[in-house]
């Protein structure tokens, strides 16, 4: 049960770092700067 628990985390994970640099790509993209440059904000 705790290998299920653990594969559902970083699938989750995953999901939240690809919907993270969608945002990035997004915002980045209206705001007119490097997505390079807003990754370093918001880490």
């Amino acid at each position: 049960m705790a290998k299920i628990g653990h594969r559902f985390q970083s699938l989750l994970d995953q999901k939240f770092v690809y919907n993270k640099g969608l945002v990035v790509d997004v915002v980045s993209k209206a705001m007119g700067i490097s997505s390079s440059l807003l990754y370093k904000w918001i880490e």
